[in-house]
């Protein structure tokens, strides 16, 4: 005998696994003021328990197209970001609606309903449906772009104003220098205390073959360190007894990053790691200039 199918209200369906839901918007500039082209800045993303503003990666290629224009339009980028996290941040998901640009030029897009495992998962979904740069970034190959030497110089300024608000007096221990002989090459560590000596490296999309060169030519600067440790013309002190290559690098869960691109960053903390052991110096992945700064700080205060 056939079977009777059930009705509507019987049937039984598989749980959806996109078990976090929430509303997010698209902020996007206008590279001239009143001309009607916009080009996407970020996205945030909110709902009844938390909030997320993510930017579009790498906004600094504009500058290939506006030249000495394109600090101002970063810095209104980032400006309105800050502006958009404030508002959210006080105001939770409401914000989304209530959040007016502090500058002229930058727009709030149409507010959009999305659900996905995470509102990081959310934000990468929103990020790809509205900004083709994060798209392309994530099929390039590396770019030899001076844009990660920019960012480890930031990075390492985060790094020493974290360290000095904690011990003012390790400032003179950042940014030195040592020289074997007069015509050799000077090696230069970012930080070098009276119990560690310490480089500082980045890993974040999509430079990491850059940076993983810049991170390899700073191991060998620590190991010449570690080698003339007792050196009468390094002047170092006699209690240094850790060598690391600290290095930030981006979170698993980044939204503006694809999963091939948090894979190359994986795959880069296991070749530096391997490196470093050759030079018996210690090479740490940590995710935030804070957590660095803390390392320096425990060091020398033990």
């Amino acid at each position: 005998m056939a079977q009777i199918a059930k009705p509507n209200n019987q049937l039984v369906f598989p749980p959806r696994r996109d078990n976090v839901r929430g509303r997010w918007v698209p902020l996007y500039i206008e590279p001239m003021v009143g001309s009607g082209e916009r080009i996407t800045i970020g996205v945030a993303v909110a709902n009844s328990g938390n909030f997320l503003v993510v930017a579009v990666p790498a906004l600094e290629r504009l500058s290939c197209i506006y030249g000495n224009e394109n600090e101002a339009l970063l810095f209104a980028a980032r400006s309105a970001l800050d502006s958009m996290e404030g508002v959210l941040a006080k105001s939770g998901s409401d914000g989304l609606n209530s959040w007016s640009s502090p500058f002229d030029g930058v727009f709030k897009g149409s507010v959009r309903a999305g659900a996905g495992n995470s509102l990081e998962e959310i934000a990468r979904s929103a990020l790809s449906l509205c900004a083709s740069l994060v798209e392309k970034l994530a099929d390039t190959e590396e770019l030899d772009e001076p844009r990660a030497a920019i960012s480890e110089s930031r990075l390492e300024k985060l790094i020493k104003e974290r360290v000095v608000a904690a011990r003012p007096g390790l400032e003179q221990a950042f940014g030195r220098s040592f020289q074997a002989h007069s015509k050799a090459r000077a090696a230069k560590v970012g930080f070098v205390g009276q119990r560690i000596a310490a480089n500082f490296g980045l890993l974040a999309p999509p430079y990491v073959s850059r940076q993983v060169k810049d991170a390899k030519a700073k191991l060998w600067d620590l190991a010449q360190v570690q080698e003339y440790l007792h050196a009468k013309e390094f002047n170092l002190s006699p209690n240094i007894n850790r060598f690391e290559l600290l290095i930030h690098r981006v979170r698993d869960d980044a939204p503006q990053y694809s999963e091939r691109q948090i894979l190359q960053v994986q795959e880069a903390v296991y070749e530096l790691e391997a490196e470093a052991d050759k030079k018996m110096i210690r090479c740490r992945p940590l995710r935030s200039p804070d957590e660095i700064a803390g390392i320096i700080v425990e060091a020398e205060a033990a």
